[in-house]
């Protein structure tokens, strides 16, 4: 492939030939991984935190209710950071953890007035929002959501949309959830089938306007995209007052969703507990989500550093993984992959992998893998070879960079670990994904053992 540069690096976990690299090319070039950095955070997640370690978000009062249920002072919601909290996200983790218990807590300590404001506290993680290097124009893209230590939703709302009734009529849309935290303005229109499809959904940068442009062609299938609010906890206050209200729970009309730490002296009206870590590395590696990674790096730069920040993480990281034999010289600016300013070797990578393949959480690691033809990012890839249900591997994707790394298994049963990063030009990122495939299922079919 002329212009792309490739760093390639095969071996096998089970040593059945002495030689435990097969094959290395470029293997110590340094390049962006885009989502395999993933593979760096959620291992050292599992070393470090545990695979049965939880995120909490708790529930205060300033004060608690009087004897008709009336609360004359801050209803005060705390985040520590779980990317699972929700409410309405339909392509979200299926048993994430429910907001809207909050409510349920405050009905059954009798409240039926709040006076005062709606305070979130997002102090556990800092205030840098966005990432490293992260593209400004992709700020209004679900992919792209901001971090804050209280998020709900993934800090996205969900618009559903498809062509509406006919010609010239508006672009029909439904919104999850349905909030008024975001102000929509829908311009797009109907236009008649086969002509081009010009829809566009995007946020107003620094606003939470969405505009819906373009025209959507009869016959169009229904489609959603997920965008990216600003500001997730004030989002988060937003959906639970929203919620209060719609549940009986009178707010008053002064009343504020505001910024803030939970006060001395507050009442802790109710914990939630998210699923544990291993279930969070399913949703998070199959389907490469990258809020889920960001929201992890920071909270292992709080439980371990003291600090909930992304440089505070890394640092975590970086020890972790040079304690357990990767070598330390690589970039890592975010934990999810989206910054060109990631720099790593396939060398590297697959040092993470080994160390991992003997470490006591393996399984948990293994399984968070997209699996090839069957489900995640690999879904559609490598059907009907023999990479088919075999291949446990992380994808990545940028424009322009294309990775996959992970284990497979030969005809012999013997495990073998790999890491592609290919960096450089193409017509079409199929190009490289298809000698990405073309290799993987010719690992499967390799026979190692000697007669």
């Amino acid at each position: 492939m002329r212009g792309v540069a490739i760093g390639m690096i095969v071996g096998s976990l089970d040593h059945k030939n002495k030689e435990q690299i097969l094959y290395a090319r470029n293997a110590d070039a340094l390049l962006t991984p885009a989502s395999n950095m993933k593979l760096l955070t959620s291992a050292v997640a599992l070393r470090e935190l545990g695979p049965d370690y939880t995120f909490k978000t708790e529930l205060y009062v300033s004060s608690l209710p009087d004897k008709q249920g009336t609360i004359n002072g801050d209803v005060i919601i705390k985040g520590y950071g779980d990317p699972t909290l929700q409410t309405d996200d339909p392509s979200g983790i299926k048993d994430g953890t429910g907001l809207l218990r909050f409510v349920q807590a405050l009905r059954e300590k009798g409240v039926t007035r709040v006076n005062g404001r709606i305070i979130v506290d997002e102090s556990q993680y800092d205030a840098k929002h966005l990432g490293t290097g992260w593209a400004w124009d992709d700020e209004s893209y679900g992919y792209n959501a901001q971090i804050s230590a209280l998020a709900v939703n993934r800090g996205a709302v969900r618009l559903d949309y498809q062509p509406g009734v006919r010609e010239g009529s508006p672009v029909a849309v439904t919104i999850h959830p349905k909030t008024d935290y975001v102000q929509i303005r829908n311009e797009a229109t109907t236009t008649p089938a086969g002509t081009e499809n010009t829809f566009k959904i995007e946020r107003e940068r620094g606003k939470n306007n969405i505009r819906l442009t373009g025209s959507l062609p009869l016959g169009e299938e229904p489609d959603y995209e997920r965008i990216a609010v600003e500001d997730p906890a004030i989002y988060t206050g937003m959906v639970l007052k929203e919620a209060m209200e719609q549940n009986g729970i009178k707010v008053s009309k002064q009343s504020e969703v505001q910024k803030g730490v939970i006060p001395s002296g507050s009442y802790k009206i109710s914990e939630l507990q998210s699923p544990p870590l291993r279930d969070i590395l399913i949703y998070g590696n199959k389907n490469s989500d990258n809020f889920y990674m960001e929201m992890l790096l920071k909270r292992l730069g709080a439980d371990k550093k003291g600090a909930g920040s992304a440089e505070a993480g890394i640092e975590v990281v970086q020890e972790s993984l040079q304690k357990n034999g990767t070598n330390p010289a690589f970039d890592m600016v975010d934990g999810s992959g989206l910054s060109r300013y990631n720099q790593i070797s396939a060398r590297q990578v697959s040092s993470v992998l080994i160390s991992m393949a003997n470490h006591s959480s393996f399984e948990h690691f293994y399984r968070s893998l997209p699996i090839a033809g069957v489900d995640g990012t690999l879904k559609n890839r490598m059907k009907q070879t023999d990479a088919e249900n075999n291949v446990h591997a992380k994808t990545g994707t940028l424009q322009g960079v294309s990775s996959l790394s992970g284990y497979v298994t030969t005809k012999d049963n013997e495990r073998l670990y790999f890491s592609i990063i290919m960096n450089g030009y193409t017509d079409a990122s199929k190009n490289f994904t298809d000698v990405q495939d073309q290799l993987a299922a010719a690992l499967a079919k390799v026979s190692l053992t000697h007669h």
